[in-house]
């Protein structure tokens, strides 16, 4: 008996059986998975002197390999697409897929390129091109930034710089300076508007704030960055960060922002002191490249033209923590349409001696986040919240209370034998400082400094569900900042134990991995000691 409707099923597997050979033998068994330029994907600032691509293979095939590549670039989709080439390798007969070195012409700096590959396998069939990839030139010499000036709030005199730094938390090491330095600087917002008339279909935003700055566009944060850009022997060399600020711009009048903080720039001779230096007061420096639909391109260049004011962080140190007044927000400051009048123009000041250059690393980043674990009151007024992690980071605060009311945060990776914060293996004292503006819940999280710690002792408020006068903590959040490079990595066995000694050395990594290596948040011992490995290390 004849089933006559299953053939129509049975003709199209046959049909894609053979559509799926046909196609197999026409295209390489070589699949492009990921393209790298610099070993990274998409990057931003690359160096125009010695690019390199690389790509990641993979085949259903066993023994399978690459025997040629062709790489092609142009300077937008549409035009790559249509066979527009900046540059055409054409077909290059090697298996080298790993730091590839571009051959072409001299490229153009702080210029968005978009390119593709595809290679041929071991028996001379061609895969398909990859997915299209993009990659941004920096800027290479100081005609590249279009005029752009070093600007600041305040410059600090050549008889005051401490240049290098003088190593030691104690007090003789100060004594040595005298007055060489203030014993503050002022952390300074800086503001720009500027107007668009036409579509903008790229904007990138070359720039660099000393020690460390956040920029903003139209009031949102622009980039993922903390503590950019990377620290370096500034007098040597002076690291800037590309953005890409395309998708926060709008049609008409915007607004970029700028908050610079000291970092290691200059060190407040305050608190925990682990060393001193004064290269110089905060600065920035800074180019948006604008790139119109019509294909005609502006700047938006850092110059007198800005404004600059005192922000609310009134004091910041990397070693000593951050105070913040709410009370001294200026709402609007970033964005269009605010009054400025007050503020004073910025003034252009002393240039780093140091070689400007992109920073080739990953940007330290806020990276995971932990919630409090327990709340303790070792003694009246003093509350300890316990996140159960010991981390490289920061916290986030959300506070309710009246104005002017002062709330004291001390980070610590031990506690004392009474359960205080213990700051002892860590340097001290460090703390937080938070002054209310009384509007309702009010959030707070420090910009230029970072400490280790599993443990905040608070002083100055009490935990949510409490009564009194004194301000509420709403929520508490631990917040672990390190470089945002991606884990290539990790390791797991069936012994519960080495799987826990991994994590803790894990941790112990991650947390001594900023722009440069660290040696604190402390090692393997205090992480067990806290409590990482419920002790079961010291059975080792």
């Amino acid at each position: 008996m004849s089933h006559p409707k299953k053939k129509a099923p049975v003709r199209a597997l046959l049909t894609a059986i053979i559509l799926f050979v046909a196609f197999t033998d026409i295209h390489a068994q070589l699949i492009v998975n990921k393209t790298l330029c610099e070993n990274k994907v998409n990057p931003l600032g690359v160096s125009i002197k010695n690019l390199h691509f690389g790509w990641e293979l993979s085949s259903t095939q066993n023994g399978q390999s690459q025997t040629a590549y062709q790489i092609v670039i142009a300077t937008s989709p549409p035009k790559l697409k249509a066979g527009n080439y900046v540059w055409n390798s054409s077909a290059v007969k090697t298996n080298e897929s790993v730091l590839v070195p571009y051959k072409g012409k001299a490229l153009l700096p702080g210029t968005v390129y978009y390119w593709k590959v595809k290679v041929w396998d071991k028996n001379n069939r061609a895969s398909v091109w990859s997915k299209i990839s993009r990659f941004c030139t920096g800027l290479e010499s100081a005609a590249d930034w279009k005029n752009a000036k070093w600007i600041g709030y305040e410059d600090l005199p050549d008889s005051m710089r401490v240049v290098p730094g003088i190593h030691g938390p104690d007090k003789p090491a100060l004594k040595i300076l005298g007055n060489r330095a203030k014993e503050r600087s002022v952390v300074p917002y800086f503001r720009k508007e500027f107007k668009t008339d036409k579509k903008v279909v790229s904007a990138y935003a070359f720039i660099s704030g000393l020690g460390q700055y956040e920029m903003s566009v139209n009031g949102k944060k622009a980039g993922d960055g903390f503590l950019t850009p990377g620290w370096t022997y500034y007098d040597k060399t002076v690291l800037y960060n590309v953005i890409d600020i395309t998708n926060l711009l709008t049609m008409g009048v915007n607004t970029l922002g700028v908050t610079v903080g000291n970092g290691f720039y200059y060190i407040n001779h305050e608190r925990y002191t682990k060393m001193v230096d004064a290269f110089g007061m905060p600065k920035l420096i800074c180019r948006v490249k604008l790139t119109y639909v019509d294909g005609t391109t502006d700047d938006v260049i850092s110059n007198k033209s800005w404004t600059t004011a005192p922000s609310p962080i009134t004091f910041s140190s990397i070693y000593g923590g951050e105070d913040y007044d709410a009370r001294l927000e200026q709402a609007g400051w970033d964005k269009t349409g605010f009054n400025d009048s007050k503020w004073k123009k910025a003034l252009l000041v002393k240039v780093p001696t140091g070689r400007l250059i992109a920073d080739p690393d990953y940007p330290v980043a806020v990276m995971d986040s932990f919630k409090v674990k327990t709340i303790t009151q070792p003694k009246p007024g003093v509350y300890l919240y316990d996140f159960g992690q010991n981390a490289s980071g920061i916290i986030e605060l959300k506070v309710k209370g009246r104005k002017g009311q002062v709330v004291k945060l001390s980070p610590a990776e031990i506690l004392t034998p009474t359960k205080m914060a213990n700051q002892g293996a860590t340097g001290g004292p460090y703390y937080f400082a938070y002054t209310l503006k009384g509007d309702g819940v009010e959030t707070f999280r420090p910009k230029f400094t970072y400490y280790g710690f599993r443990y905040i002792q608070v002083e100055g408020a009490i935990r949510a569900g409490s009564t009194g006068d004194l301000p509420v903590v709403e929520q508490f959040t631990s917040l672990h900042i390190r470089n945002s490079s991606p884990q290539n990595g990790t390791f797991k066995c069936d012994n519960q134990l080495f799987n826990r000694i991994y994590t803790l050395i894990n941790w112990a990594i991650k947390s001594n991995y900023q722009s440069v290596v660290t040696d604190c948040p402390h090692r393997e011992v205090e992480l067990a000691g806290a409590g990482l490995l419920d002790g079961k290390l010291h059975s080792l």
